[in-house]
């Protein structure tokens, strides 16, 4: 049933997560003919960037670092942060 949306094949990919996260998949072609792409690391969502895993994780790296840039006027390393959802 066609719900009368379309697909920005530039703005869209699509990620694995699960026991085969790291097995390539199949294409997945649009019915317009164009194949969106895969990624292998992460993907960003709603400023939350997804990882490519055996279970599902975010990862909050990128914005805490770029806050505490913004906070500190200045360039800071920071320990990897990860959120696990389960």
């Amino acid at each position: 049933m066609a719900i009368g949306m379309s697909l920005n094949v530039k703005k869209s990919a699509c990620i694995r997560v699960g026991a085969r996260f790291n097995i390539d998949c199949c294409r997945i072609v649009t019915k317009q003919g164009c194949e969106l792409s895969w990624v292998e690391s992460y993907i960003r969502y709603l400023g939350i960037h997804l990882v490519s895993a055996s279970s599902f994780k975010c990862s909050l790296l990128p914005n805490a670092h770029s806050i505490a840039l913004y906070a500190m006027g200045k360039s800071v390393e920071l320990p990897p942060v990860r959120l696990l959802l389960s």
